[in-house]
């Protein structure tokens, strides 16, 4: 069976440009009929469209140099069929779609996303892992003890950050393109806690505005988070650069975003100054003057044999 479903190699742009166009339509099929279909049908189809592209990423020949591109289509195609998959799995099992769901889905596509990254050595699947192990860390704690407000989420996000960062520093000796996606998925967390205070001020303007006159409420953001944002950005803005990444440098830039963002209420003290004084340094160092190294020596100049030793006289 796995036979027939074995993609030539030399057709794999076509293979992989169809399982993006049959990811499509299934999505498209699950949204559109989402009240009009009943959820065994919905599961019918898309568990046999995730089985087929499943089926192809197993079955693909493995590459002595690594996954080449369009096994990582397949790969990503796979795992977001087998998502939808087990969200209408949970539907017909008459599930509510709650912290409890989501935690279950969520290991089941972990474990599906790690053997991509550690079987099939995809670096797509170390940052499907990581994202997903990110979620259902989160689903996990509203599903234990449902806490009040974001700030234990924010925490937890920030745990995962700290163990993500470990394992990127690591991967990037062993197999840098893992460290490089595990460096992204660093960005992400970041960014799911900037999130965390964009929905806090959100909330706020939506009382404001629905609740009466007046200034609506600033949200206030310790000092620590906006720092977590900046060293972040910074971080993986230049290994990016470095490393010639642009997923890296994109997320660098968006992290930076982020930092601006919560860090522009207030007047000139504080930010402004020390990034003021930490430009001025970085240029100052960057453009001091400087002795010249000595030039080169010319080509062969040092594959000329030495001159032969003097003759010793004996001493009478």
């Amino acid at each position: 069976m796995l036979a027939l479903l074995r993609p030539k190699p030399f057709r794999g742009d076509q293979v992989a440009a169809g399982t993006v166009v049959l990811s499509v339509l299934v999505l498209l099929l699950n949204v559109r009929f989402a009240g009009e279909w009943s959820s065994g049908v919905h599961l019918v189809y898309t568990a046999l469209a995730a089985a087929l592209v499943l089926g192809m990423s197993v079955a693909a020949p493995r590459e002595p140099a690594g996954p080449p591109a369009w096994h990582s289509t397949l790969y990503v195609a796979g795992f977001l069929l087998a998502a939808t998959t087990l969200v209408d799995l949970a539907d017909v099992l008459g599930s509510g779609g709650g912290a409890g769901t989501y935690t279950w889905v969520g290991l089941a596509l972990t474990a599906l996303a790690a053997w991509m990254s550690r079987v099939r050595g995809s670096a797509s699947g170390t940052l499907l892992a990581a994202v997903s192990a990110v979620v259902t860390s989160l689903a996990l704690l509203e599903w234990l003890s449902s806490p009040d407000g974001v700030t234990p989420f924010r925490y937890l996000l920030l745990a995962d950050t700290l163990v993500l960062a470990l394992m990127a520093l690591w991967q990037r000796i062993r197999g840098p393109a893992h460290g490089v996606q595990l460096l992204n998925a660093v960005g992400l967390s970041l960014l799911a806690i900037g999130l965390t205070f964009a929905l806090s001020a959100f909330g706020l303007a939506v009382g404001f505005f629905f609740g009466g006159p007046g200034t609506p409420p600033a949200v206030h953001i310790a000092w620590g988070w906006t720092l977590l944002m900046l060293t972040g950005g910074i971080g993986i803005l230049s290994a990016g650069a470095a490393d010639n990444e642009r997923g890296n440098v994109l997320v660098g830039i968006a992290l930076l975003v982020a930092f601006v963002a919560m860090a522009a209420e207030g007047n000139l003290l504080g930010w402004p100054i020390l990034l003021g004084g930490a430009a001025i340094a970085l240029l100052v160092i960057g453009l001091r003057p400087s002795t010249p190294l000595p030039a080169e020596p010319p080509d062969g100049a040092g594959s000329a044999s030495p001159p032969p030793p003097l003759p010793v006289r004996p001493v009478s």
